[in-house]
């Protein structure tokens, strides 16, 4: 919840051509055309190429997580629930309990249109800590990526987090949701043809990651980064590792590459 700064900066000089001071979150539109902010006074869109901030359409409630549909069409943002909106949902009508304590520590996220910043729907789903939204670039899924707050009781590791995924064409819940035990915001993407889906995660010492059919939730294989993939190498130059792990899917939907200190790992997850 600590508002900090974001800069919007161009690829090709490096420059930052937009700077904003105490944002929770922000998003860039898919046409680059706009900048959706959210800070303490709420949502709100600025035009990259003059600057200005649209007066026509803003939202006064603030959230901590923000994202654009592929198509440009829908603003998804997380919020701290209200009491009516709690109440509406099916899994927790007439818990006046469990209402109380998802006032505290649960969250929301609200379906806008985007010109008008009318809601359009709620996901029917309370969730966690809500870190990260992000929809898929095939314009399919809203990925939600949500964290258990530490005071929650039934959760026992510390690091547990999650990946929902809602339908981003329809507004509603699938069944899958992919997990992980990463120290930091886990690295998430899907393949190249769309079919798979891979997270990083950790067990113990050893960073990971899990390969998942996107369809069905199913763990296909997983990536251990240990230190003896190197031991029995010429040269052992220093790759110390902050626990951090960054991967990309190659183009020719067999390979990926992970970072691994100062190495950069190739995995053939394809035979």
């Amino acid at each position: 919840d600590r508002p900090i700064k974001y800069e919007v900066v161009d690829r090709t000089t490096m420059k930052a051509v937009a700077t904003f001071e105490d944002l929770y979150a922000a998003a860039i539109t898919p046409d680059e055309a706009a900048v959706v902010t959210l800070g303490k006074d709420g949502l709100h869109q600025y035009d990259l190429a003059s600057g200005q901030r649209s007066n026509t359409t803003r939202l006064d409630r603030t959230g901590n997580a923000v994202a654009v549909s592929a198509d440009g069409l829908r603003i998804a943002v997380a919020h701290r629930p209200t009491k009516d909106e709690l109440e509406a949902l099916p899994g927790l009508r007439n818990q006046k309990d469990a209402i109380k304590a998802a006032l505290k520590l649960g969250q929301v996220v609200t379906i806008y249109d985007r010109h008008t910043l009318a809601p359009v729907t709620t996901l029917d789903e309370l969730f966690d800590k809500v870190f990260r939204l992000e929809y898929s670039p095939d314009g399919k899924d809203l990925w939600i990526h949500a964290k258990p707050h530490t005071r929650k009781g039934g959760n026992p590791n510390p690091n547990q987090c999650y990946v929902s995924v809602a339908d981003a064409v329809t507004n509603t819940m699938k069944r899958t949701s992919f997990p992980s035990l990463a120290q930091y915001e886990p690295d998430f993407r899907i393949s190249p043809d769309g079919s798979l889906f891979a997270i990083g995660s950790q067990n113990g010492r050893f960073m990971e990651v899990h390969l998942y059919d996107r369809a069905t939730g199913g763990m296909k294989d997983r990536f251990v980064l240990s230190y003896r993939i190197f031991e029995k190498m010429f040269t052992k130059a220093e790759f110390p590792s902050d626990g951090r792990l960054s991967f990309v899917f190659l183009p020719d939907g067999k390979r990926m590459l992970l970072t691994f200190g100062n190495r950069l790992v190739e995995w053939t997850y394809t035979p």
